[in-house]
């Protein structure tokens, strides 16, 4: 019966890692092979799995594939598979798979998924333990640096190793000599040593050669897969969410800081690439406490925090609001500022079990309780003094919209241009959904969006498919999200109240009444939501009694909007 169950998962495991294939999932794993024994290790995370989750790997024999293999007929799956495993994600988002190259020599196909069979990687690696054994006897033996050059290139194909890059390199001496230094090669060695350190310092003498900041991206765009790059939230953030001006500030910095001498290792070039997209990252945009955690965890390896602590909270929720409500600007300071409020909230959790903290029922008959807690008892959590900040210089008349701005452009939330706020100015649809989720940390990366007109190549895209999944837009007709249209007071009232029911700022009310003077002018499905709002105090309508549904809405007055849904929910 034991051996029918095991079975029984294989054949499904196996079902459900065919479909995966359909679509292509990111490249996020490393994948090393130990020539001399066959052993195949693949070490990956993926910042979006949770803790404990399983994943699930299946690897073919030369030659095999999913086509070969006859459910219910168990010779196939032995003749097929080399190896069939399920692991769990560590806190980190990590995992780790180990097997043997046991089909003989040859290319193993190799794919995982999560849970649902929704794809995280798929690859290939040969295991050629005597072909290579015979290049790295020629390379140790190479008499002279043009000689292991030749070898190197009769062999590229062997070693994995593109010439595409090597020829944009003016001194091609430079790696040769590197690589011929290097010796001796083992074959017990990972396979990688001669490919990656050729690739490595392929890409450092690039990067020395460029001279400029576009020539810097594109020697880091070229070599982003054939380094891993890729595989980075970091780098995620590089190349798939940050403006050109954004990119070429970061490659700036790396022209800056390199020696006079030039880059001698990749690594100084990678790490001071991934500290600077970090803080250009953090300086511009708003973690929201939903996602702290998660973004903490997925740059670890920068921040290096220990969660230990932080894991045995019952209240979590307070470390990451405060968090959200730092100034994170300085990497160094993230892992201090994180351990102060753990501890905060640690001791005054102590506190609250020691008793310290004293609920007092109150006399009478009313049932009343008060709180009563002493006042050594709790430790105070410091709020930064916040000095006010001219950033605008166009706000005179717009007053009443000023402290909003000012709120919303302290935190990064809002932008201007050339010191410029641009108050009266209108927006579109798809900028106010863009305000709606950079201000409350609602970023989704995983999200899809359907909508005709919403492209994946735009820079609203990643906006409006967050929007849609958590079900805070629909399109203005079917199949349409209404790209370029401005959007009215009663739209973007709508969009902001599914997001206040949402995260609980206010409760749907059943009854909604509306005072204004044009209330038959509002649409039907806006009803509720600007009845809501005008309740909370939220929205208000015109000096003349209007609300003035069907009007385009100013900069000015989302900023006051949002604003105050920000104070309400902190």
């Amino acid at each position: 019966m034991r051996h029918k169950k095991v079975s029984c998962f294989l054949i499904a495991l196996i079902i459900v890692l065919q479909i995966a294939t359909i679509s292509a999932g990111a490249e996020n794993v490393k994948i090393k092979i130990n020539q001399s024994n066959g052993l195949i290790t693949l070490i990956g995370s993926d910042y979006l799995l949770l803790s404990g989750a399983a994943v699930n790997l299946v690897a073919f024999k030369p030659d095999k594939s999913f086509e070969d293999i006859v459910i219910g007929n168990k010779a196939s799956f032995l003749d097929s598979i080399a190896s069939l495993r399920q692991a769990n994600v560590g806190e980190d988002g990590s995992f780790i798979f180990e097997f043997i190259a046991n089909g003989g020599y040859g290319i193993y196909d190799i794919t995982i998924t999560d849970k649902d069979g929704n794809e995280i990687f798929t690859g290939q690696r040969e295991y050629l333990k005597d072909a290579l054994k015979s290049i790295i006897m020629l390379v140790n033996g190479a008499a002279s640096i043009e000689e292991l050059e030749n070898i190197i290139e009769d062999n590229k194909e062997t070693l994995g190793i593109s010439f595409e890059l090597l020829n944009n390199i003016k001194n091609k001496e430079f790696i040769y000599r590197e690589l011929f230094n290097a010796r001796p090669y083992t074959v017990s060695d990972d396979s990688d040593e001669i490919t990656e350190r050729f690739n490595r310092k392929t890409f450092v003498q690039g990067v020395n050669e460029c001279g400029t900041t576009q020539e810097v991206f594109n020697v880091i765009k070229a070599n982003s897969e054939i380094l891993n790059l890729n595989e980075d939230i970091r780098c995620d953030i590089f190349f798939n969410k940050f403006s050109m001006e954004e990119i070429l500030e970061v490659c700036t910095l790396i022209m800056a800081q390199k020696p006079e001498e030039g880059y001698s290792c990749a690594c100084s070039i990678i790490d001071l690439l991934d500290n600077s997209i970090l803080e250009l990252y953090l300086e511009n945009n708003f973690i929201g406490t939903a996602y702290m955690e998660q973004f903490l965890k997925a740059n670890n390896d920068i921040f290096k925090i220990d969660f230990t602590e932080y894991e045995k909270l019952k209240n979590k929720n307070v470390v990451l609001k405060n968090m959200s409500n730092s100034d994170l600007k300085i990497l160094s300071d993230i892992k201090i500022k994180f351990d102060e409020y753990v501890n905060d909230q640690k001791q005054e959790e102590n506190n609250q079990r020691s008793g310290e903290s004293r609920v007092h029922s109150g006399s009478g008959g009313g049932g009343r309780s008060t709180v009563v807690i002493s006042g050594d008892a709790v430790k105070p959590i410091e709020k930064p003094v916040i000095e006010p900040k001219q950033f605008f210089d166009d706000l005179n008349g717009f007053e009443w919209a000023k402290e909003s701005i000012d709120y919303l452009a302290l935190r990064k939330f809002v932008n201007g241009y050339n010191g410029k706020f641009y108050p009266e100015k209108t927006i579109t649809r798809e900028e106010f959904v863009k305000l709606l989720v950079s201000t409350f940390g609602l970023m989704d990366e995983t999200a899809e969006c359907t909508l005709e007109d919403v492209k994946k190549t735009e820079w609203y895209y990643h906006y409006v498919a967050s929007a849609v999944k958590l079900g805070l837009v629909n399109g203005v007709e079917e199949g349409l999200f209404g790209i370029s249209n401005k959007i009215t007071r009663e739209e973007m009232a709508v969009m902001a109240y599914r997001f206040a029911v949402h995260s609980g700022i206010v409760t749907e009310s059943d009854s909604p009444q509306l005072n204004f003077t044009d209330k038959d002018t509002i649409s039907v499905y806006a009803i509720k939501a600007i009845s809501g709002f005008v309740n909370a105090g939220i929205l208000s309508g015109m000096e003349d009694g209007r609300f003035a549904a069907k009007e385009s809405v100013q900069r000015g007055q989302a900023a006051v909007l949002l604003h105050r849904l920000h104070m309400m929910l902190n």
